[in-house]
């Protein structure tokens, strides 16, 4: 009998891919079922006792396995006398004496896995009462054998026990349990337990037994310390089970209590354990009582296992039930929760690096964080606390007050409070006050007006009980006082420019509280703006003032103050004047920052500069001597200045390297060093030489210079951000069409410069937000002229520098873009038309054009009615035969034309003239179409074409292209698949009749004689399909046979030369023979 290959599903069982195991279970599930069909009895007991067997296996995945294919086996022969399955693990499962420690442990592991099998399968319930307390014998006896054991065996218990009725439970499994169970606590286990608490859920006696033995009820509060000593013996289901049994209102109570006593002494296991308690207590534990499990204990429990590397997935687990619990109570409770977190310090994020309590924070609502900060603020000013605390303490107090879920309310008292311990606490530490400082400038960024005005009023109440801030001068003190009546003044005004004003003047003087050199000068700036305003003049001098005051602002690192600024300059727009946007663009071209005093600048050289050598430091210095000489003496011409400085740069690395070279730095530029009269001394020499050389180049490259540069970079960005407010702020069109050439300067030299490399990306975005402008609240003084202008500035920088234009082209193509769109807004005259007219022109008839095609996409994309005539052009380009258009271009003038015939809201705003144009376009693509010797791509295009205009024509347009289409078919014959089918479509938008399309083939495009020599184009279901691939396949092999016989015939037609003269009729064999 031949061996079945369902049997070799039996290894995959060991597989350690579960879907390989299950799949490998229903294969032998079926051989199965086949045996007992065909009545193969004696087979069927050989794989049953093979499957028992695999239960006692070593390995985890195949145990799975075997126990899975099992279980399905007992199910499936239900008829299976219990005999026989008893039988199976009496033979296969029995435990030796000569066997290892290891392989019994395997067979006992294996008999409760079987007595598993019997009950999950559901084949318990139809033994006898004496064979089911065999089975249960049999399970309890296995599991007391090893500690490890009772853990597999407990889930299976805890299936018996809820089928179990309660007659059963004392008649059948009680007597095999109660030697097991029936103890004092001093040998009770986890596992036991867990049986202990199904039994107490269930059964309603045998209580007053154990009674005796525990000493009271099992849950009673008087056994708690034993259940707890338990419980953290190590994981173990019956921690969830106990906490779901133990009363809500008690569980705080437990874990306070005895657990805390039992946590004294605590081992990583145990550590391990109270975790996953921890974790099931927050998930279940009373409402009001939930906080009051973050006990210092608690606290430092999860705070240490999050730094054990072992430990952290069970604190993970413990923190993330937390947080969900948090989640779903009342925001009071969430208090209550931070409180009880930051209770001993704050230091529970910085050591975990978790992030806690700035979850639980960011979790409040407005009413808890109120209470949070009013809680927080008196651990600040608590002298028991240390500073590190308080520090940490006054950044929570930001944080909250910084929540976009915290009313006005709270963040002006953070604001206050913040502002009291910044500026006024002269007693407390510096460490403390600075942080105070920093948060303050925090909560300064999010504040609202109405807050940080009431920070101006309690620093005047201050000064008025003759408590000024510390460290603040009396000319600080001066100051501050014309600042806030200056503020009064403007606030009576009531205008909208004086609003401005206000709230500049407001975040300028709490400055002076920062840093009052920078706002002294600022603020002088800002009182003269204010005369002026105030004073009723009509000139915008004051506006740019105001910008020249931001931009000093903007030159210091402060996120609070950008914020600000951004703000007040998005409220300035409207009166923003050329002067004031031209300062804005200087400040993003200049070569140094014009903002920082030469004096601050040579000091901060001077501490940097003690960092190097002190030779390097020397020639260094007299570089920057030289340098900074040649810059005074040179100040108007920043290019060559740059020139020079990469020149001085690059010749002394030159002078080195010829030093470092010695007699070989004489070779001249043309001639070269032959290696082979180099000795290999020499050789090291050179090497050690070359590399002095490189890092003294290295090293004049200062630590300042860097620091410089990154401010510089980063003040650029942050103008750059002014800059883009504005324009898209939709203001005034001829200051905006005045950005376009420095901003294109400005990117051209970014792209040249790698210092400024960084700068790119943030140009091109503001670019490319030209093109999204629309509409302007200001036209006054720019005409068509001007625009057509800037076009033509924009082109000439293509034909002068083709490599950088082809590096901006998406943003010049912005550009033009939005030049075509202003026009709309301004008098029609023609110049901007007749520009874009002769850069089409030019990048059709001219080779080596640097426009890319791209440069022309944004433009007719828009609904700029110029774009009607530069159609002609486009149609002329793409259909005429002219010997000037460059015959590569007509592809991109096709694309032209489907991008123009794609523009819904042009030809909808000019009905009449886009549907002359479009019949005109139509005809001539069809005759296009008809001329031979043109690729096939470019006449998928001209299709293409003609079926995006097809819906756009009337009945009367639509005639002569039917007529040139019909005309077509012979040549479309010859075509592509992709090509007749394109033909296709647009023969049936336009009507042609069927039989006029049966030209068109699929096998070979050939015509004989006028007819069509395959089959018609008809689309083929899938049978037809499979048959004629079938046929196909035939039919070559047909063919190989044919061509096989010709080669065979061939062959004996060449052997056989110079025979045919030769008759064997002729021949006498007797004759030969002889």
């Amino acid at each position: 009998m031949s061996r079945d290959p369902a049997l070799d599903a039996f290894p995959r069982l060991s597989s350690a891919d579960s879907k390989v195991r299950l799949a490998a279970a229903e294969t032998l599930l079926q051989y199965f079922f086949r045996l007992r069909k065909d009545g193969q009895e004696e087979e069927v007991s050989n794989v049953g006792r093979r499957l028992v067997r695999g239960l006692a296996c070593s390995k985890s995945s195949a145990r799975k396995g075997y126990y899975l294919t099992f279980t399905g086996f007992l199910k499936t022969f239900t008829d299976l006398p219990y005999s026989s399955i008893c039988e199976f693990a009496q033979k296969e499962l029995k435990v030796s004496s000569g066997g290892s420690k290891g392989e019994e442990g395997d067979l006992l592991l294996g008999k409760i896995l079987f007595a598993g099998a019997l009950l999950r399968s559901g084949r318990l319930q139809t033994f006898s009462d004496e064979e089911k307390g065999q089975v249960v014998e049999g399970l309890v006896g296995a599991m007391t054998k090893r500690s490890y054991l009772p853990l597999i065996a407990a889930p299976f218990l805890e299936c018996l026990l809820e089928e179990s009725t309660n007659d059963d439970f004392h008649r059948l499994f009680w007597p095999a349990l109660r030697p097991y169970l029936v103890k004092d606590w001093s040998q009770q286990t986890q596992s036991s337990l867990f049986i202990l608490l199904h039994i107490y859920k269930k059964f309603k006696v045998k209580k007053t037994e154990l009674k005796g033995l525990l000493g009271a009820e099992l849950l009673a509060k008087a056994n708690w310390p034993h259940l707890a000593k338990i419980l953290l013996e190590g994981q173990h289901p019956v921690t969830d089970l106990l906490v779901s049994r133990l009363p809500a209102d008690q569980q705080v109570e437990f874990w306070n209590g005895p657990v805390q006593e039992v946590l004294g002494k605590a081992s990583r296991a145990r550590h391990a354990a109270a975790l996953n308690l921890l974790s099931s207590l927050f998930k279940t534990s009373d409402e009001q009582n939930f906080p009051n499990l973050l006990n210092s204990t608690s606290v430092s429990l999860l705070k240490k296992s999050l730094q054990d590397g072992e430990l952290r997935p069970d604190a993970a687990d413990a923190m993330e039930a937390l947080l969900d619990r948090v989640k779903a109570v009342p925001d009071d409770i969430r208090a209550k929760v931070l409180e009880k977190l930051t209770a001993d310090d704050f230091s529970f994020d910085e050591v975990t690096k978790c992030g806690l309590l700035r979850a639980v924070a960011n979790s409040l609502q407005e009413e808890g964080i109120k209470v949070s900060i009013d809680n927080i603020k008196k651990v600040v000013v608590d002298d028991s606390k240390k500073t590190k605390d308080k520090c940490a303490a006054v950044h929570m107090i930001a944080t909250l007050a910084s929540s976009t879920a915290a009313a006005v309310e709270s963040r002006e008292t953070a604001t206050l409070f913040l502002l009291e311990q910044a500026f006024f606490c002269g007693s407390s530490p510096s460490a403390l006050n600075q942080a105070a400082k920093q948060n303050f400038l925090r909560c300064q960024k999010v504040a609202q007006d109405g807050v940080l005005r009431a920070a101006v009023a309690y620093v005047d109440g201050q000064l008025k009980k003759k408590r000024p801030p510390v460290k603040m001068s009396a000319t600080t003190v001066s100051a501050w006082k014309k600042m806030a009546t200056q503020v009064s003044k403007l606030d009576a005004a009531g205008g909208k420019v004086e609003a401005v004003l206000s709230q500049l003047m407001v975040h300028v003087g709490l400055q002076l509280l920062n840093d009052p050199d920078q706002a002294l000068e600022a603020l002088e700036e800002l009182h003269e703006c204010c005369s002026r305003v105030l004073g009723g003049k009509q000139d915008k001098h004051w506006v740019e003032v105001v910008v020249e005051v931001l931009l000093s602002l903007l030159a210091h690192p402060q996120a609070a103050l950008r914020a600000t600024i951004r703000k007040m300059f998005s409220a300035l727009c409207p009166t923003i004047t050329q002067e004031a946007l031209t300062s804005l663009v200087e400040a993003c071209s200049a070569q140094d920052n014009p903002l920082v005093p030469k004096d601050q600048a040579e000091e901060d050289d001077s501490e940097v500069e003690e960092e190097d050598d002190e030779e390097g430091d020397e020639a260094e210095q007299e570089d920057n001597e030289d340098e900074d000489e040649e810059e005074e003496d040179d100040d108007d011409d920043d290019g060559e200045d740059d020139d020079n400085q990469e020149d001085t740069q690059a010749d002394k690395i030159r002078a080195a390297v010829r030093s470092a070279l010695g007699t070989n730095g004489e070779v001249s530029d043309a001639e070269s060093v032959d290696v082979d009269d180099i000795s290999e001394e020499e050789g090291r020499r050179l090497d050690e030489a070359l590399s002095q050389a490189f890092k003294g180049a290295r090293k004049g490259l200062s630590k300042r210079d860097s620091k410089v540069q990154e401010q510089m970079l980063h003040f650029r960005l942050r103008v750059l951000d002014l800059l883009e407010t504005y324009v898209r702020s939709e203001q005034s069109l001829g200051l905006t069409l005045q950005l376009v050439e420095p901003l294109l300067d400005l990117l051209a030299r970014c792209l040249r410069d790698t210092q400024m490399r960084p700068l790119e990306g943030r140009l091109k975005h503001l670019l490319g937000s030209f093109g999204q402008l629309r509409k302007f609240a200001d036209i006054k003084g720019v005409s068509e002229s001007n625009l057509a202008e800037s076009l033509n500035a924009l082109l000439e920088r293509g034909r002068t520098s083709q490599a950088v234009f082809l590096s901006v082209a998406a943003e010049a193509a912005a550009v033009a873009a939005f030049l075509a769109r202003a026009s709309q807004s301004v008098e029609a005259s023609g110049p901007l038309t007749d520009a874009f007219k002769a850069a089409m022109s030019e990048f059709f008839c001219v080779r080596d054009c640097a426009l890319p095609a791209a440069f022309f996409t944004p433009l007719l994309k828009t609904s700029w009615s110029g774009n009607l005539s530069l159609l002609p052009l486009l149609m002329e380009y793409a259909f005429d035969s002219s010997e000037e258009t460059k015959f590569f271009r007509r592809p991109v003038a096709i694309s032209f034309l489907l991008e123009l015939v794609s523009n819904q809201q042009l030809m909808q705003a000019n009905k009449v003239t886009s549907s002359k144009l479009l019949g005109q376009m139509a005809i001539k693509a069809s005759a296009a179409l008809t001329r031979k010797e043109q690729k096939e791509r470019f006449e998928r295009q001209l299709l293409t074409l003609i079926q995006k205009l097809i819906p756009r024509l009337d009945e009367k347009q639509k005639k002569p292209l039917t007529a040139d289409l019909e005309g077509y078919i012979p040549q479309v014959t010859l075509a592509g698949k992709e090509t007749k089918k394109l033909f296709r479509r647009v023969a049936l938008q336009l009507k042609v009749p069927e039989e006029k399309l049966k030209l068109l083939t699929l096998a070979n495009g050939k015509i004989e004689n006028g007819k069509a020599s395959a089959e018609e184009v008809i689309p083929k279901d899938k049978k037809t399909k499979k048959k004629e691939k079938k046929q196909a396949k035939k039919r070559a092999k047909n063919q190989e046979k044919v061509a096989k016989a010709a080669a065979k015939k061939l062959r004996l037609e060449a052997s056989s030369q110079g025979l045919q003269s030769v008759s064997f009729g002729s021949v006498n064999l007797n004759k030969c023979v002889e």
